[in-house]
């Protein structure tokens, strides 16, 4: 005869008596080891199950805490407790970070804008009530910088009665105001970013620099760039420090800004910096600055602007630059932090495409004629002869047919900066240079034309360049 026990199981009657007596109601029942052996079975199997569901439950609750790293979350404010962990998850975090739409390294919110900058309206703008900050409009109410003395805060002033005389390029007031008369009616037409351009702030690029390097590499133009970008984020750093090298030279401070790695950084607030590495052509690139990567402390969070073009006057010269620069970075991009490109800056010399030859003609920069600018920012013209100034120019053509496969994120700069001809001759006071500008020109256009560029970036750019390039057949 068998009992069902309090486990379910079936388990044999045991009887002091005859068989036929059977079992007494209530009698005490011994079992004997051999009928304890499923129970124990049982047990070891809900313990197995128990521990894989806390097991299960703890790995679940990994994957919701990076899950809420990745869409932004960090905790309290001012706790930076939680901001740049690094530990055996640090991949596993990466590709989820990744994989959430819309959020990611490059474009996502991170906090609060440690400076208080009122936003303008294209009203004010318009009616001349406010001066645009990227125009060099100043914060207010608590102006930092407005009363230093020193160079830099002088020179992001855009001040041109201090520059009376001095080799720098800031340009008179009637070409600033002709600058934001332009810049008012390309929004008046709706171009495409010009309202946008006149009300933006420190604090919308600010976001996207916190935590992370950005690196600007390249000629003389990019070193004005630098320039641009170090005025529109003066509140952000200490005008009264001279900046300082991106790697502290072994003798005396650099004197020479035309030697690779000649260049500064910017220290900015919650470990963002702006650093320029000067180098003119890819050669000196390949040679000197991406080896340098490692003692510059380069990391992957990192963004890097680059541009070469200047130096460059042949289809020759620059297509083997632009190869070996493709070349490196397709087998190297595993280890590169996000790469953007700049495109080659207009010139405007008295010759048909604006490119500099030698002997130059005049003295004169001249601007484009019969090329105009139509409201959605393309170029068109109806001489045929024009035809690769409106494509972008001729190293232009060149750059982007090389950079596809490599899915480089490209800032466009030429189209909006065609037409600033007469920007250049008061670059340093004297006619004759028909390639760099004075401030504030087109490098402030440009300047909002990469915030756009990197804010639009999907999650996963640098990720995608890189299962992109493993593909079969690609290269």
């Amino acid at each position: 005869m068998e009992r069902r026990g309090s486990s379910g199981l079936a388990v044999p009657s045991t009887s002091q008596g005859n068989s036929e007596g059977g079992v007494q109601e209530g009698a005490k029942q011994h079992s004997r080891p051999s009928e304890l052996r499923p129970r124990v079975v049982l047990l070891l199997r809900n313990f197995k199950f128990r521990v894989a569901g806390c097991v299960l439950l703890v790995l679940m609750s990994i994957l919701w805490s990076h899950s809420l790293y990745a869409a932004g979350w960090r905790g309290q404010p001012g706790d930076s407790s939680s901001v740049g962990k690094r530990g055996v998850l640090r991949t596993f975090r990466i590709r989820v970070k990744e994989s959430i739409r819309g959020r990611g390294p490059y474009n996502e919110d991170k906090g609060a804008c440690p400076l208080h900058y009122q936003r303008m309206t294209y009203e004010d703008v318009r009616d001349r009530g406010q001066v645009p900050y990227l125009l060099g409009g100043r914060r207010q109410p608590h102006c930092r910088t407005c009363n230093s003395k020193a160079p830099w805060a002088n020179f992001c002033s855009w001040d041109y009665s201090k520059f009376s005389g001095f080799r720098g390029p800031v340009c008179p007031e009637w070409l600033q105001e002709q600058l934001l008369t332009w810049m008012i009616e390309s929004a008046e037409r709706g171009r495409p970013g010009f309202k946008e351009m006149l009300t933006m702030t420190p604090c919308d690029l600010f976001p996207l620099l916190r935590g992370r390097t950005l690196w600007l590499m390249g000629d003389s133009m990019m070193q004005e760039f630098m320039k641009a970008m170090m005025c529109f984020m003066v509140e952000f750093w200490d005008v009264d420090r001279q900046p300082q090298p991106p790697i502290q030279p072994h003798s005396e401070p650099y004197i020479d800004f035309e030697w690779p790695l000649q260049g500064w950084c910017i220290q900015l607030p919650q470990d963002a910096r702006i650093c320029l590495l000067r180098a003119n052509t890819a050669d000196q690139m390949l040679d000197f600055v991406f080896p340098a990567f490692p003692k510059l402390g380069v990391k992957l969070e990192d963004v890097v602007l680059v541009n070469f073009a200047m130096w460059m006057n042949t289809d020759d010269q620059y297509h083997g630059n632009m190869t070996k620069f493709r070349e490196h970075v397709w087998y190297n991009l595993r280890d590169l932090p996000l790469m953007m490109w700049r495109d080659a800056s207009v010139q405007h010399f008295d010759t048909l495409s604006g490119d500099y030859i030698w002997p130059p003609r005049t003295n004169s920069c001249v601007p484009f004629r019969d090329v105009y600018l139509d409201d959605q920012n393309h170029l068109h013209s109806w001489d045929p002869a024009l035809r690769t100034v409106v494509e972008g120019g001729w190293r232009n053509k060149l750059a982007y047919a090389g950079l596809i496969d490599l899915q480089m994120p490209i800032v466009h700069t030429w189209n909006m900066s065609l037409g600033m001809w007469n920007y250049h001759t008061n670059y340093r006071e004297e006619p004759g240079d028909c390639t760099h500008m004075c401030h504030p020109s087109a490098y402030q256009v440009w300047l909002y034309a990469f915030y756009e560029t990197l804010k639009a970036l999907p999650p996963d750019a640098r990720a995608s360049a890189q299962r992109h390039l493993m593909r079969p057949g690609t290269r």
